[in-house]
């Protein structure tokens, strides 16, 4: 019998699980809200639960909130997220308890749905930079310019492919636009 009861346990609490490691398309698919992931360990013979995560969906299948906890059940990390209604992410925030890495982002689009701008904010709402995406008519990012809150050049990453649209060179400039690092990209084909 306990072990009927341990095994309807760990697959009671692994089924949110489940849920909340689908895909976008699955979770709207499914008609998925929200999700609760409870950990189950086994502690000195006995089944100790405690709740891992807490996930919430859009319509869209969207992840809009999803929430960490620890053993003693205490937020440690909370993400947020806001989508337009072409499932374009418009904004994330990021809080830690430990108060380090705390952000906000926001995106902009061009009509192909590309990200062509990023800026990052403090939780509080300071301007920290802001990521400047460009591309080329068959939509590759060719470039990849971080500016600082004055407008300063902190790096810059320009992408380069081959013709079958393949990315074949990543290089990044530094805030004075000197070469610091450069990835080189080869493939084999059937």
């Amino acid at each position: 019998m306990k072990k009927i009861v341990f095994y309807f346990i760990v697959v009671f609490a692994m089924f949110p699980m489940l849920l909340s490691a689908q895909s976008k398309k699955e979770a709207k698919k499914s008609g998925v809200k929200s999700a609760t992931v409870w950990q189950v360990e086994i502690v000195d013979g006995k089944s100790v639960e405690y709740k891992d995560s807490y996930e919430e969906f859009d319509r869209q299948g969207h992840t809009t909130l999803k929430t960490d906890y620890n053993k003693e059940g205490v937020v440690v990390k909370k993400e947020t997220a806001r989508y337009d209604a072409n499932g374009n992410k418009l904004e994330e925030s990021d809080y830690k308890i430990n108060g380090k890495d705390n952000f906000k982002k926001t995106f902009k689009y061009n009509a192909n749905k590309d990200v062509i701008e990023e800026t990052e904010f403090t939780i509080t709402g300071t301007f920290v930079k802001k990521t400047v995406f460009s591309y080329d008519a068959n939509g590759n990012k060719t470039i990849e310019t971080i500016t600082d809150a004055n407008g300063v050049l902190i790096k810059k990453i320009i992408y380069n492919y081959n013709s079958k649209g393949l990315k074949t060179n990543r290089q990044t400039f530094n805030k004075s636009n000197i070469l610091k690092s450069s990835k080189r990209y080869t493939y084999e084909f059937f």
